[in-house]
């Protein structure tokens, strides 16, 4: 009659070996949450492109697709959006269809083509905020629109890591029920 497993505890092995210990072969659990990612930005191509003048490998989307999966949430690619509001606003108009997080790389700035935040408010999204104070970062976009949540992150591929394991998973895992706890570890700097 003891209780093995707290209610938002997120199952990894050590978690599936106490449940069959205990015969725990049916239990209720809540369901993944769709990622679906999109790349922006006209100066990128894929990574399998050789990048011509002024050109870059869009490395974002795949550093979150794995990222995603490594955290155990079902994630798709939906590919690059050029620098223009009609792009951009094609891309979250697709996904809000499918997914319930859609995860932009780039075009959240100040920048003469950063039309990410005019775009999602266009689109009915509602911005709850537009800055985090963190560096890298900084430029960190989330909304809600109907069912679905956006993140809009900084095309940096290291704001881009960071904003994904500091808000996404977290919210990800949240979203779930879960209790998300990331290990800490105290280390000399």
């Amino acid at each position: 009659g003891d209780k093995v497993l707290e209610k938002g505890t997120i199952i990894g092995p050590a978690e599936v070996a106490v449940l069959a210990a205990v015969g725990a072969s049916k239990i209720e659990v809540s369901i993944r949450p769709v990622l679906e990612i999109a790349a922006t930005g006209s100066e990128l191509v894929e990574p399998f492109q050789k990048p011509g003048v002024a050109k870059i490998r869009n490395s974002n989307s795949y550093q979150l697709l794995a990222q995603a999966r490594r955290a155990g949430f079902d994630a798709r690619y939906l590919g690059i959006a050029a620098d223009s509001p009609e792009a951009i606003g094609s891309v979250i108009e697709e996904s809000r269809e499918r997914a319930d997080i859609l995860l932009l790389s780039g075009g959240v700035s100040m920048g003469e083509y950063d039309f990410v935040p005019e775009v999602l408010k266009k689109k009915g999204y509602r911005l709850l905020f537009e800055k985090v104070a963190i560096k890298p970062g900084k430029p960190t976009v989330f909304g809600v629109g109907g069912e679905g949540f956006v993140f809009g992150m900084p095309g940096n591929p290291v704001s881009t890591f960071v904003v994904f394991e500091l808000f996404v998973k977290p919210f990800c895992y949240a979203l779930m029920g879960g209790h998300y706890r990331p290990i800490r570890v105290k280390a000399p700097l």
